[in-house]
């Protein structure tokens, strides 16, 4: 499942992969020399990859947390200016100097808080997870966009934080003692921003949601197993969708900006009946929080709702509540048999599909 998150300039990404970290300027290459000063209680770091270079300023915090914080200076090769600017708690912040190998140069200001933010209600431009007494406190419903590391001995981790519809947690482990992504362990989490302020004894989502009494909201990005080869391996079974109008700026139109809005790691429950005309219907229960972000966007919003990985749509939602009231939605797979029976082998290849939903 792809999700959108603040995005920087590609030339601000150029110490993310595939760098090793070098506690001196002169313990990887000695022909480049220090070019920035790190404010008081800030570490110099200075960061070489592929030809390129990184220097910036570390903040070291409790919990054995640590961020960019001061300024920072990048170069895509030697003499060649990347960007240059300053970063506030993991983000960048004031005015960014970013340049391409053509050496165009551009320059862009990044506020406290992007425009999303500035539209969402509770977001505070603090560090989303902080450590005190023993705890780490995730702070879901600010969500405030910003790159946060938590290093072990055994292990580096790199914590992206960002917010749209939820809040996205990007988890990314690092080879100890470098830059460098380990694609084994890494995974998203989607967490409504509902779900509030939690405390956690470690940083690992996964693990630690279930822990708390939590659905799990998130996944890895491993190959699915499928029961249909020819709909791909990593395709999405059942996804919901929310549209928001926006103007392109080019045609000068109005259009729909789809965004993600909920998926199979959301279903609590997933049933399937053959309706007396033959047509098949899936209804889903949601967990809790994500049924109630469902509710609240479809009352103001476009939505949709999709089978294998978008490729085949299905009806429009119709809601009821059980004897307990609980939401169960439902929507009308296929009229053409063949692309029905596609859809149910998507739907059961990763959810169980049980006789009923309907809670008692």
């Amino acid at each position: 499942m792809r999700v959108r998150v603040q995005r920087l300039s590609t030339a601000l990404k150029i110490v993310a992969i595939s760098a090793v970290l070098c506690g001196a300027p002169d313990s990887c290459f000695a022909d480049w020399t220090k070019t920035i000063e790190c404010p008081a209680g800030r570490i110099y770091r200075d960061v070489r990859s592929d030809g390129g270079r990184m220097e910036f300023c570390e903040l070291r915090l409790a919990g054995s947390l640590r961020v960019k914080d001061g300024p920072s200076r990048s170069w895509i090769g030697e003499d060649m200016l990347g960007a240059e600017g300053r970063y506030q708690n993991g983000r960048p912040i004031g005015q960014w100097k970013e340049c391409d190998r053509f050496d165009r140069c551009t320059k862009t200001t990044y506020d406290i808080l992007n425009l999303r933010e500035q539209a969402r209600v509770g977001v505070h431009p603090q560090l989303p997870v902080l450590y005190s007494a023993g705890r780490y406190r995730f702070d879901f419903a600010s969500c405030w966009s910003s790159v946060v590391y938590g290093e072990t001995p055994e292990s580096l981790l790199e914590l992206t934080f960002g917010g749209d519809l939820r809040c996205i947690v990007v988890y990314s482990p690092k080879t100890v003692g470098t830059m460098r992504s380990v694609r084994e362990g890494e995974y998203t989490c989607g967490i409504p921003y509902s779900v509030g302020v939690r405390e956690f004894e470690s940083l690992d989502l996964i693990a630690e949601l279930p822990k708390a009494g939590l659905p799990q909201f998130c996944w890895r990005p491993e190959p699915l197993r499928m029961q249909t080869p020819r709909d791909g391996n990593q395709i999405v079974a059942f996804a919901i969708w929310v549209g928001r109008g926006f103007v392109d700026a080019r045609t000068n139109t109005s259009r729909l900006s789809w965004g993600l809005l909920a998926n199979v790691v959301d279903v609590e429950c997933a049933s399937m009946t053959t309706q007396p005309g033959g047509r098949r219907e899936l209804t889903v229960r949601l967990n809790r929080y994500v049924e109630n972000l469902v509710i609240d966007r479809a009352g103001r919003d476009a939505t949709k709702a999709n089978t294998c990985g978008g490729q085949f749509p299905l009806s429009q939602l119709s809601m009821t509540r059980d004897a307990a009231g609980r939401a169960l939605f439902t929507y009308a797979l296929s009229e053409m048999p063949a692309t029905a029976e596609r859809q149910r082998a998507c739907i059961a290849a990763q959810i169980e599909l049980k006789p009923s939903c309907a809670s008692r």
